[in-house]
């Protein structure tokens, strides 16, 4: 899918309501971070690779999806603040010129990371992702139209010994919200699930 000299990793894919594929990635291919944008009709010949953003800082980790609507949105982790991690929130109309947002946690001093972002039958946005002091448990923020953000909830308690990382997050066909992740409170990590 890519053939770059610098890395390209952690990638977040998903299918918009035509059926094209699109993947979003982060790229050290200008010597910092960023995230990155192609898509293909058939999976096997891809659009030339678009950025998000070009912040001199190091962002990476992306969740990618469409909205009803059509537009897409991505939320990645980015160190843009210069102080720690933040979340951060894009969207496009087209998947090719994005709009920086918003960030839901930006200035603080705890590292938030890894975001999962999904839209549940009501429109509403939701992000979950690693956060706090210990950088170990998980929050969970929502926001009917993308760019105002509801205060983020802890949802974990785990303590500072016990990461709770790599959060995953859907709604069911009966209005259940489930999020996975992998935590390591049992002494090693097991992937655990939450309703």
């Amino acid at each position: 899918m890519t053939n770059n000299s610098s890395p390209d990793n952690l990638p977040s894919i998903t299918n918009d309501s035509g059926g094209k594929l699109w993947l979003a990635w982060a790229s050290s291919r200008t010597g910092s971070g960023d995230i990155y944008i192609s898509n293909s009709s058939d999976g096997v010949v891809w659009s030339v690779a678009t950025p998000v953003d070009t912040n001199s800082s190091s962002d990476s980790r992306p969740s990618l999806i469409q909205d009803k609507t059509g537009t897409f949105w991505v939320a990645w982790e980015s160190l843009r603040s210069g102080i720690s991690n933040d979340i951060w929130i894009a969207n496009s109309s087209d998947g090719v010129a994005w709009n920086v947002v918003t960030s839901i946690e930006t200035g603080g001093t705890n590292p938030d990371t890894t975001p999962s972002l999904m839209q549940d039958k009501n429109n509403k946005y939701w992000v979950v992702w690693t956060g706090g002091a210990c950088n170990c448990e998980l929050y969970i923020s929502n926001s009917s139209n993308g760019t105002g953000w509801s205060t983020p909830l802890q949802i974990t308690t785990t303590g500072p010994t016990d990461t709770n990382t790599g959060a995953s997050i859907i709604q069911d066909s009966d209005g259940m919200y489930w999020i996975a992740w992998r935590s390591e409170r049992s002494g090693n990590y097991d992937i655990w699930l939450m309703n």
